[in-house]
């Protein structure tokens, strides 16, 4: 048994130049269009995948929350300051470091009344238990710049890094910006 072979018909000129019923025309897509209504969901789906894995402490971002993180003004001459903070852990953690890129020496503080005389002293390790918040403020715990090369004024920004350690010892770290508040500012 032979099997023939499907042969398309030649296409001849004469049909070419026939107009083609309306049903039979494909209907013409501006492929912008489509592309320019899918950019703006893509664009902002990726820029949120990245944000997770890019994000400082990538998925452990969400452990620490730090509001109304500022930082005292100085005077000419003066060579430390403090910074302060709400510090709140969403699971046990420790605050284990700072850093900053103005001062060499960045450390944890705490001042208190001892027989009537205000002590200050370093602290290495403060504990930050879960769902509680933890206040950095003037007269108690707080961040200590020391080694300041330049006066700090009302209004500049000051880029802080926390570095936390959870349960198993696993360090991450929390940048952070700081806004400079006069001296004679009240606390937020």
């Amino acid at each position: 048994m032979m099997m023939q072979r499907h042969r398309e018909p030649e296409a001849r000129q004469e049909d070419a130049d026939k107009p083609r019923p309306e049903c039979a025309k494909a209907p013409k897509r501006d492929t912008r269009k489509h592309f320019a209504l899918l950019a703006g969901p893509l664009v902002f789906l990726f820029a949120g995948l990245l944000a997770c894995f890019f994000a400082p402490g990538s998925a452990q971002a969400q452990q620490l929350v730090v509001t109304e993180a500022w930082v005292r003004a100085t005077v000419s001459g003066q060579t430390a300051t403090g910074a302060f903070m709400k510090l709140t852990a969403q699971a046990p953690l420790a605050l284990v470091a700072v850093r900053s890129a103005i001062s060499p020496r960045a450390e944890l503080h705490e001042m208190r009344h001892e027989n009537d005389v205000m002590t200050m002293r370093r602290v290495e390790r403060l504990p930050l238990k879960r769902s509680e918040t933890t206040l950095l403020a003037p007269g108690g715990l707080h961040i200590m710049l020391m080694e300041l090369a330049a006066p700090l004024r009302a209004g500049d920004v000051v880029e802080l890094t926390l570095v936390v350690e959870d349960e198993n010892a696993r360090r991450t770290e929390y940048p952070l910006r700081a806004t400079v508040r006069a001296l004679d500012a009240p606390q937020p």
